[in-house]
């Protein structure tokens, strides 16, 4: 197997073990602590390693990667793929973004 297929299996092990040990839920990131590592950011950029633990638990899934607009993560979750979305800069920014996300969403 190749080092990518093994890290993928090891995610889906991880994350089986997690639901196993009854964690309350799976909160998604892939990190960034290796300067080795290389990461290309944009908005959702974060979201398809979610969706493939998605994939492996029933337990739910936390998204994130640069999710700024109501909408973008309304889709998120209507779509599927993730169960819940977390925010970090763009809370920092606007305190007030879940209210204005609401506002945004019911028109």
């Amino acid at each position: 197997p190749t080092n990518h297929h093994l890290r993928h299996e090891y995610r889906h092990s991880s994350a089986r073990e997690l639901e196993a040990l009854k964690s309350a839920y799976i909160h998604v990131s892939s990190g960034g602590l290796s300067e080795d590592q290389k990461i290309s950011v944009g908005p959702n950029y974060q979201v398809p390693f979610a969706r493939d633990i998605r994939e492996q638990v029933s337990i739910p899934v936390i998204a994130v990667g640069l999710i700024t607009e109501p909408q973008q993560a309304e889709d998120l979750l209507q779509q599927g793929e993730a169960d819940l979305v977390a925010l970090a800069r763009g809370i920092l920014y606007d305190p007030r973004w879940p209210w204005h996300a609401a506002a945004a969403l019911d028109g």
